[in-house]
């Protein structure tokens, strides 16, 4: 099984109404191979950590790759993201 991580930093003044929109968007994916995706938010209990974490799971690398390349994954990122996000950092690995 792949473990997909990214941590996240939001842009100043990001909506939370537009914030909500793309995490909803994103937790609605269904793509073959992803067994789970869930968004959480940063607890604040230590100052200058990201916002949010995703962790999502794939059953192998193809399953990630196709999440990856999704079409509806893609405008999701051009549409909403991209307008949110300050910062990502990903990383993948074996669980």
């Amino acid at each position: 099984m792949i473990r997909y991580v990214a941590l996240i930093k939001l842009k100043v003044g990001a909506s939370q109404e537009r914030v909500d929109e793309w995490i909803a968007a994103t937790e609605r994916l269904s793509i073959q191979g992803m067994r789970a995706l869930k968004f959480h938010k940063d607890l604040g209990l230590r100052e200058g950590n990201k916002d949010y974490a995703v962790v999502a799971d794939f059953d192998d690398e193809d399953g990630y790759r196709r999440y990856d390349t999704d079409p509806e994954h893609a405008r999701i990122r051009q549409e909403l993201a991209v307008h949110l996000i300050e910062t990502i950092d990903r990383c993948q690995f074996r669980v």
